[in-house]
């Protein structure tokens, strides 16, 4: 070859370089590489000389390199990128004297890389996502310790299983098809989920794909632990784009920044795309280099740090004066430090700043105890007071809440809080037709905020809604869904009449919590009225149920009082023993007969309120002896003693005889069929008494 290469050149490149030449077969030999290169190829002094091919590739940086170098010359294209695994390549295709050149820049810090192993161990173990890597039968040949930390197997557990293991039963069917037998060079993208080793469910993404390692074809899955996003997402991001302080996340290891605020893009005129996933140090915050290391030290002895002052650059390089509070967190198995910021350059404009954010939270407890136990008749005069406090808050000039009806295809004002001199609207605002305001409506189906900085400047021609604000007086307004399950139900906003008005986040936000209490409202509203209407099915079903049974037994007692008089007409006149053993028999049944539709009469009575005792004197001594005599025949029949307990005393109380003989009988003649006894107490003794009542015990004892 004629062409050269400077070697001077390559080596004092500052990151990996190499230069391939085409040999045949898609086969490529390295030509020439400086150390960076050969450091991550995983070659020695000796190995200069290396062809790639899918037979040849020893580790996964050479694997990558093959198939990106293929890819080019496959495509016919002069120059390509490539990122995996936190390479940044960068290809460009040369022709030379004839010959093919591939000349490959290797973006990345080959400092953090050991000399790989043939496994590429090193690479993977450092990824934050779980990497497998199994053969086309799906036997899992290795796995990197973020997936051992996740699922919370062994390596030894791991390799003894298939990659479809990982799934649940009913799914490992279309895992193996999908994530092995379907894989192909290009990445494909499964969302099946998989078991941790405790049996927890993770939902996942796994990107697939086939590849060369040691020579061989190989199936590669890097996956990313969705429900890792989603707490983050769920526990800060709302905590942060709602603070007004200026806020960021950073791991404590390496000081990459993982989440920042809104307020803190504010503050120091970056955007997130610039921050997120780049180091402290990198990106010279700080106005010391060492200071990052000094507030690790500090957490290190405290656990916490507050109202450390300090210099931090913005996105312009000017030092901004701060206060910086942190505190260490948990995240994904990573040590964090959560830091809190306060610009210091304005101390007024901070102080005001402060007192408003207590305003607001103020408010926001206000508006959230109004509502906790309010019954459904002050519900309409609650949401009139919130409005006003909140239009005062704002300084607004009207704030309205309205309903969707899509059943009836409109949407009307409800409630409506207008400040001086400002006309309401709520009356010309009911039943709304829905078909007039087709952009508005389908902005808030789509749970979005609709805002409009100045009605004059939307088009008349397609935004219909424009003839309706301008009637109404409207320069600017914002509105807010009232979002439940996916579906809206409504909407809050505020009317900005006298002058043009872009509203605040803070301002949005404080709409935004409010409309949230409106859909809660809204909930428990519907759930009164469901128990209201149960309760009172179950009365009106009560009631009824009551009422048949009052005018059941009053039915069955006429026709069983008759037959009870003639049946004691017969007793009297029939003579043969026989025949005379019949109708005590028949007497008892109707007797019993009597006894159920009386009790039947009772219950309904008394569960409509309109039992009523009878008192009378009632002499103690004589109840309980009458009421044995009346048992006498059958405790003759069955052959059992009576013994009576009753004290010395010959109490004379005022009660209900008929309910207490009642009763006595009840719980004697149940002694008498089921307790087998062969001797019954009935007693009575005094259980308490002084100048004004006496309380007495009745109890019937058997030994059975």
């Amino acid at each position: 070859m004629k062409h050269k290469i400077n070697n001077h050149f390559i080596n004092a490149a500052p990151f990996g370089y190499g230069i391939f030449k085409y040999v045949a077969d898609n086969a490529l030999k390295l030509v020439n590489c400086n150390d960076k290169f050969s450091k991550a190829l995983g070659l020695s002094e000796h190995d200069k000389g290396l062809t790639l091919n899918k037979h040849t590739s020893q580790n996964l940086f050479q694997s990558l390199c093959l198939d990106a170098m293929q890819h080019l010359i496959e495509s016919h294209l002069t120059n390509f990128n490539t990122v995996k695994f936190g390479y940044h390549l960068n290809l460009q295709l040369q022709t030379i004297n004839d010959d093919v050149f591939i000349f490959v820049l290797l973006i990345a810090d080959p400092e953090q890389i050991d000399t790989p192993h043939n496994n590429a161990e090193v690479i993977v173990h450092t990824n934050n996502e779980m990497f497998f890597v199994s053969n086309q039968q799906g036997e899992i040949l290795f796995s990197n310790k973020t997936a051992r930390d996740i699922l919370g197997y062994t390596s030894t557990e791991l390799n003894a299983m298939h990659f479809y293991d990982l799934f649940p039963k009913h799914l490992q069917k279309e895992a193996m098809q999908t994530c092995i037998q379907n894989a192909q060079p290009e990445i494909k993208v499964c969302s099946l989920p998989i078991l941790k080793k405790n049996g927890k469910l993770l939902a996942i993404d796994t990107h697939i794909w086939l590849g060369h390692w040691d020579g061989n074809e190989y199936v590669f899955s890097l996956t990313k632990n969705l429900f890792a996003e989603s707490e983050i997402s769920l526990k800060l991001r709302k905590i942060f784009n709602l603070t007004p302080i200026p806020m960021a996340i950073v791991s404590i290891e390496d000081g990459l920044i993982s989440q920042i605020n809104s307020a803190f893009m504010d503050v120091f005129g970056f955007v997130e795309a610039e921050v997120v996933g780049q180091s402290i140090n990198t990106l010279h915050i700080f106005e010391e280099a060492t200071t990052f290391e000094h507030i690790k030290h500090e957490l290190h002895k405290k656990e916490s740090l507050s109202n450390f002052t300090l210099f931090l650059r913005n996105k312009n390089q000017a030092l901004v004066p701060s206060s910086l509070t942190a505190e260490p967190i948990d995240l994904q198995n990573k040590k964090f430090v959560m830091t809190f910021l306060l610009d210091l350059a304005d101390d007024t404009h901070q102080k005001e700043k402060h007192t408003n954010d207590n305003r607001l939270q103020d408010l926001l407890l206000e508006l959230a105890g109004r509502y906790i136990n309010i019954p459904l008749s002050d519900m309409d005069r609650e949401i009139n007071a919130s409005l006003k406090l909140i239009g005062q808050f704002v300084k607004v000039d009207r704030v309205y809440v309205f309903r969707y009806d899509f059943e009836a295809q409109t949407t009307t004002n409800t409630h409506e809080w207008c400040r001086d001199l400002v006309s309401p609207q709520i009356d010309s605002l009911q039943n709304v037709p829905i078909k007039n305001i087709p952009n508005w409506v389908g902005t808030h189906i789509q749970g979005k905020s609709l805002i409009i900085k100045d009605v004059l400047a939307l088009d008349p021609k397609t935004e219909t809604i424009r003839q309706s604000l301008e009637s109404q007086g409207i320069k600017s307004l914002v509105t807010i869904p009232m979002m439940y399950e996916g579906a809206c139900i409504g909407f809050v906003g505020f009317d900005s009449v006298f002058n043009l008005r872009s509203y605040t986040e803070n301002e949005i936000n404080l709409l935004k919590f409010y409309a949230q209490i409106l859909v809660n409202l809204h909930l428990r509203k519907n759930h009164e009225k469901q128990l209201l209407k149960a309760k009172t099915d179950a009365i009106k079903a009560n009631q009824d149920k009551n009422l048949f049974i009052a005018k059941i037994s009053h039915e069955m007692r006429n026709p069983l009082n008759g037959a009870w008089g003639f049946i004691d007409l017969l007793n009297q006149n029939v003579q043969d023993g026989k025949a005379k053993e019949y109708v005590k028999h028949t007497m008892e049944s109707l007797k019993d007969a009597i006894q159920i539709s009386n009790d039947l009469l009772d219950i309904a009575r008394i569960e409509s309120n309109r039992f009523v005792f009878k008192y009378e004197a009632v002499n103690v001594h004589h109840l309980l002896s009458e009421t044995l005599k009346q048992h006498t025949p059958a405790l003759s029949e069955h052959q059992i003693r009576v013994e009576k307990d009753i004290d010395k005393l010959m109490y004379q109380v005022m009660s209900d005889e008929g309910r207490l003989k009642q009763i006595l009988n009840n719980l004697l003649m149940n002694a008498i069929n089921h307790a087998q006894a062969q001797t019954i107490t009935l007693g009575c003794k005094v259980e308490n008494e002084n100048n004004y009542f006496v309380q007495l015990l009745f109890y019937v004892q058997d030994d059975g």
